[in-house]
């Protein structure tokens, strides 16, 4: 391995040239672009550019990267060079070494670093926080255990913390000249997870029922340039952007308009040949991410911009740089000046995109969604070889050759291109997995709830590379077993028996209905999986009350009832029930009730609904209503159109000198 100071010369000598190539930046004319044998287009695969084998890197530079915790690898120093040592106690170290590196988003505690598991060797284990500092690494350790295999003096560190966002390197090193094949196992607490969770998780709790909704990942910045006063400096509105010069506000800062615009109102006007605006994104150096905005390239005129390793003034390193011809004729930049050309709209908008993969080092750009080249990275845009990180964007007043700069840019966006795979989730209760379901389920039952018990209900997203956080929702489990609808009695008199009929509930259970318990007086007289029933030696003139009760596999329904005088009238007359106030049902619920009563004799019927503290908060009925059985429902709402809160409701009835006054429970 090259010693560190000869690294550094190259490194000065690399960021030096790339300074003075791209002087071109400057210009306002270049030299005419060189037609490029273009690859064959394809669409944007991860698995087209498979990274190293799974195992620790060579150096820093080229360094495993750990995504997320817990993380558990196997590998071989066998085949490595020595490049580093530290007194763990012991030094003089010439054991070839693998690196692994670890930035977390958030503060990591209890940390844990092990090769305790099936490593096979007297190895060393030390960590660098953010660069190599010999002689005084952040932890290390030489011999803490004994591995799984039996081998004696390996190595682990425990109750680490690491902060967020610095970058840690553990080196897998061996005792005197020891190599051989390890294992590593990475834990600790907090620290973000890369997995994103399921969102919108909730539970029914009549039904015992989670369901949620897909993984949402958002974009990491988004500028649609709507947030601004059109007419007044960018830069100077927004602490987003600033200008090559930095000094916002002045000579290369661009305007904010509403003269045009891709979405929303305004965007940002590039013309002449001062302006120039710099977003800084962050110094990225791993991940996958979409750099994209919307252009319009004025007619007559051409545009510019690039994207940067990372900006720092004259010795910011160019990653890639686009011109825009008023003839609709783009130059590319990418490993050399004019690699490639391509066609774009002018007077029109059009989407510019760079997918740039860290991981792979390896970027593809795309003009309205048709793909134009790609390339290596981090070999910077005159064919020096640079760094492998993203760091800014470059808005610039300049165009292709013969053109003057006059362009509108709107919808400025950078989003983390996720390279894994959903593939379902883990469903939850207490804590303790209840199933796992594929990735087109978003609902699942769980079984052998008590009612009336408090539960945790839980849910994680399934990735081919991992589990996402469980995201949880307490819940009661309060089962409501809805009872049989528009109970009805038919009476046949010639043959002395009355028929009894009904509806099957009216609400879609998850659970199974078994069939109906019938009564007759309070008293079972039957089963039955049909919805009809006959009575039979039933008395003239005589009232009674037919029931039912709905039985479901996991509880029955409370009981209805209605209540009709066998009267002895023809044959498929509706018996004349009493005039009655019944159960409302579902109860508790939610949103709707159905609250059914029946009218003995013709006349004005009121139905209100009082809140706890007596105070009438809807009408329901105010009408004159004829002999029969009638059913109302309501929404929850008051006499405005307003939802009413969760609570305890009572429902009265008047009609005639009837009244009625019944309990039921809003629950939301």
């Amino acid at each position: 391995m090259k010693k560190l100071v000869i690294f550094i010369l190259v490194l000065m000598f690399t960021v030096s040239w790339s300074f003075a190539g791209t002087a071109a930046q400057f210009q306002t004319e270049k030299a005419a672009p060189i037609e490029a044998q273009k690859a064959a287009p394809i669409q944007y695969d991860p698995s087209n550019y498979p990274a190293p084998e799974r195992q620790g890197g060579e150096t820093i530079a080229d360094a495993t990267v750990i995504g997320s915790l817990p993380y558990n690898d196997f590998g071989s120093t066998v085949g490595y060079v020595d490049d580093y040592d530290e007194v763990c106690p012991y030094t003089g170290s010439t054991s070839p070494d693998v690196v692994y590196s670890f930035t977390p988003a958030g503060d990591v505690t209890n940390g844990f670093v092990s090769l305790c598991g099936d490593t096979d060797y007297d190895s060393k284990l030390y960590i660098y926080e953010n660069a190599v500092t010999p002689g005084t690494p952040f932890a290390c350790n030489d011999d803490e255990c004994v591995s799984a295999l039996g081998q004696n003096y390996v190595s682990e560190l425990t109750g680490l913390t690491f902060t967020g966002g610095n970058t840690y390197y553990f080196v897998v090193d061996g005792y005197g000249g020891n190599s051989g094949n390890y294992e590593i196992d990475v834990t600790g607490e907090g620290g973000g997870t890369t997995f994103d969770p399921p969102t919108d998780v909730a539970v029914d709790e009549a039904t015992g029922t989670v369901s949620w909704s897909a993984p949402v990942i958002p974009n990491d910045w988004l500028d649609d340039m709507d947030s601004y006063n059109a007419g007044e400096y960018l830069a100077l509105q927004s602490d987003d952007w600033t200008t090559w010069s930095g000094t916002p506000g002045g000579a290369d800062d661009g305007y904010v308009v509403d003269e045009l615009s891709f979405s929303g109102s305004n965007s940002v006007k590039v013309e002449g040949a001062a302006t120039d605006l710099i977003h800084e994104f962050g110094m990225y150096t791993t991940g996958v991410y979409e750099v994209s905005m919307m252009m319009y390239i004025e007619p007559g005129h051409g545009g510019y911009y690039n994207l940067l390793h990372f900006f720092n003034g004259t010795s910011s390193e160019w990653g890639m740089e686009v011109y825009f011809g008023s003839t609709g004729i783009g130059d590319l930049c990418a490993t050399a000046q004019n690699i490639t050309t391509f066609s774009h709209p002018v007077g029109s908008w059009f989407e510019v995109m760079c997918i740039i993969d860290l991981d792979a080092d390896w970027a593809e750009y795309y003009v309205d969604g048709t793909f134009v080249y790609e390339w290596q990275w981090s070999i910077d845009t005159l064919g020096n070889q640079g760094s492998c990180e993203f760091g800014a964007t470059d808005i610039f007043a300049m165009a292709a050759t013969g053109d003057t700069a006059m362009f509108y840019c709107d919808d400025v966006m950078l989003s983390e291109v996720f390279t894994r795979d959903l593939t379902g989730y883990n469903v939850y209760i207490e804590g303790v997995l209840a199933g796992s379901v594929g990735v087109d389920v978003f609902e699942f039952t769980y079984a052998e709830l008590v009612a009336g018990d408090l539960y945790t209900a839980g849910v994680s997203a399934l990735y081919d590379g991992g589990e996402s956080d469980i995201v949880e929702v307490p819940f009661t489990y309060i089962p409501i077993f809805n009872p049989p609808i528009n109970l009805a009695v038919v009476s046949n008199p010639a043959d002395d028996f009355a028929t009894f009929t009904w509806g099957a509930p009216g609400r879609d259970n998850t659970r199974d209905l078994l069939g109906y318990d019938v009564h007759l007086d309070g008293e079972v007289v039957g089963t039955t999986t049909e919805i009809t029933w006959v009575f039979n030696d039933l008395v003239n003139g005589v009232f009674y009350d037919a029931g039912l009760v709905a039985v479901y596999d996991e509880g029955n329904s409370d009981l209805v009832e209605i209540n009709f005088e066998y009267a002895g009238t023809s044959t498929n007359d509706i018996i004349v029930v009493k005039t009655q106030l019944n159960n409302n049902y579902p109860n508790p619920f939610n949103p709707v009730t159905n609250i059914a009563y029946s009218i003995k004799t013709a006349g004005n019927v009121t139905l209100e609904v009082y809140n706890i503290k007596g105070q009438l908060v809807k009408t329901l009925i105010n009408e004159v209503r004829e002999t029969g059985n009638y059913t109302t429902t309501w929404n929850g709402t008051d006499d405005a159109g307003k939802s009413l809160a969760s609570g305890v409701y009572f429902y009265k009835m008047k009609a005639s000198n009837y009244t009625a006054t019944k309990k039921m429970i809003l629950m939301k």
